[in-house]
């Protein structure tokens, strides 16, 4: 009875076993590949705000630009506005 009993449990034993180191591994496994997973999604993150500050870049040289046209413009309004006023009298 005794050697029945000991026979099954190094029989379930082994499973038990390979089932911890199975666990083991796989736990393993996921664990690197979320890591890099993280690595990737960090990465895509800091290239979005690289972006985003290029394009905010881009953007505030054009408003400047366009500020700078507008200032000539209202220059140019003024002289009309003057020459206007000169040639009505």
């Amino acid at each position: 009875m005794e050697q029945q009993i000991l026979n099954v449990f190094i029989g379930q034993g082994a499973w038990c076993l390979l089932c911890i180191i199975a666990l083991g591994y796989f736990t393993k496994k996921s664990s690197k590949r979320e890591e890099k997973q993280e690595e990737r999604y960090t990465k895509m993150i800091n290239d979005n705000r690289k972006d985003s500050k290029e394009r905010e870049t881009k953007y505030q040289q054009m408003i400047d630009r366009i500020t700078e046209k507008f200032a000539i413009v209202e220059v140019i309004k003024q002289d009309v506005d003057y020459i206007k006023e000169k040639i009505s009298k």
